[in-house]
């Protein structure tokens, strides 16, 4: 009797872990199906030397790779230093548009500043970045 109760215990565990990972899997396809909705032009931009307190805008250009409408939704910058402007116009497939970052030094040094884009068709952020030193 206990042999049945302990392999019916063992066979319903496997179940669950496989039944887990079933789900894990099919979270994860959907996200990487979704993952190329832009391609950017500039998604990394290295600013060079630059000078202390003195505001340097940045465009960051995409194009709407996926056969649906785009809004970008959301922008996240790290701080208050840097600030993201975009319109919430809808960006047709094969269409292009801009974000525009602007970056204003508080110290000297290096810095490497991301900003996240959330859009209608993606959920998780793309990361766009900028860096530089300040003088």
């Amino acid at each position: 009797m206990k042999q049945i109760i302990i392999l019916t215990i063992l066979l319903t565990t496997v179940q669950l872990i496989k039944s887990q990972e079933l789900t894990m899997n099919t979270s994860l396809g959907s996200v990487s199906a979704n993952s190329k909705t832009l391609v950017w032009k500039n998604q990394n931009v290295d600013l060079g030397k630059i000078e202390f307190d003195k505001p340097v805008k940045v465009a960051f250009e995409f194009t709407n790779t996926s056969n649906e409408p785009l809004v970008i939704k959301n922008v996240k910058t790290t701080c208050g230093c840097t600030v993201a402007k975009y319109d919430n116009m809808v960006v047709k497939p094969g269409a292009s548009s801009k974000i525009e970052v602007t970056y204003n030094a508080k110290s000297k040094g290096f810095f490497n500043k991301t900003v996240e884009v959330f859009t209608s068709l993606n959920s998780i952020g793309e990361k766009i970045t900028m860096q530089g030193t300040v003088n």
